[in-house]
């Protein structure tokens, strides 16, 4: 056949490594954000895991996720919710990244939580299930600095801060960002292992 489009899924690519010279394309009609770009970037960098996929730069949820079922886990009741088109992005953040990555990866999620043009109440939601070999001291650090520089911006979006957190320092760092959030008058729902994930997003409702 001539002039043929094929389609090879990136599990296909895997096992078949002798096709060195196939170019992975997105969707047709999808959309590249510039922070899609620079988490690649940072990814390629390091051997901890950093994703970031666009779904709605509209919509009123930014997520901040980890793997061991609570990217899934979380996907799955925002959809139980009805609320599935008004998240910003899915993605990983895993395997201990930097405070580097970890900040701008941060700052680059509030940039567009911030943008947004929803109507209704933005949130920015940290979903933790396990450890995942991710430094939680590295990533609460890189958290509050980030969002301690966009602090002005966040309170004029309306933008409230979700946390569900379980595992090593759990409360210590919970503690954290509860201090942070009262100093700034940032509006903030923390929940710890005491409270399962899909228990504790029926808050986001």
């Amino acid at each position: 056949m001539l002039d043929t489009v094929a389609k090879v899924d990136t599990c296909e690519a895997w096992k078949q490594s002798s096709w060195s010279d196939i170019a992975r394309v997105k969707p047709f009609g999808s959309q590249t954000h510039d922070l899609e770009e620079l988490v690649e970037e940072m990814d390629a960098e390091t051997w901890a895991s950093l994703k970031f996929t666009t779904l709605n730069i509209h919509g009123r949820f930014g997520l901040l996720l980890w793997w061991g079922w609570a990217s899934v886990a979380t996907m799955d009741k925002f959809a139980g919710m009805w609320l599935l088109d008004q998240v910003i992005n899915y993605g990983e953040l895993s395997w201990n990244p930097n405070y580097w990555h970890n900040k701008k990866y941060i700052q680059g999620l509030v940039d567009i939580l911030i943008q947004s043009n929803s109507k209704e109440q933005k949130r920015l939601c940290v979903v933790w299930w396990i450890s995942n070999f991710t430094n939680i001291d590295v990533f609460c650090k890189a958290f509050v600095d980030a969002v301690q520089e966009k602090v002005s911006e966040l309170k004029d979006a309306w933008i409230k801060i979700f946390v569900r957190r379980w595992w090593v320092n759990d409360k210590k760092w919970l503690a954290r960002i509860s201090a942070f959030c009262e100093k700034n008058s940032i509006s903030c729902t923390l929940a710890d292992g005491d409270t399962y994930i899909t228990e504790a997003m029926e808050q986001l409702k």
